[in-house]
């Protein structure tokens, strides 16, 4: 009854192991499934040009005006990727 138990003695409180093991929950990508960004992005732009042809130049000619710089850029990131619009 005297004796010191170590095992008892060290089992308090420790702050790293103070979580749940099923708390924790496992971050889903919502985009995982995209391995190229610029072949995804460049292959849906073609897609919905193709199938909405007047209204995607319209889209991307009022979104040229709010920002020039950046959808130009764009633009041309994907043309010199081989995607024409």
């Amino acid at each position: 009854m005297t004796q010191i138990d170590h095992e008892e003695q060290t089992a308090g409180y420790q702050v790293a192991y103070s979580k749940l093991a099923a708390s924790e929950t496992v971050e889903v990508d919502p985009v995982g499934y995209v391995t190229n960004p610029q072949q995804y992005v460049g292959e849906h732009v073609v897609d919905f040009s193709r199938r909405h042809s007047g209204n995607a130049r319209n889209l991307i000619q009022l979104a040229q005006q709010k920002s020039p710089g950046t959808v130009g850029s764009f633009m041309q990131s994907l043309a010199g990727a081989g995607y024409g619009i």
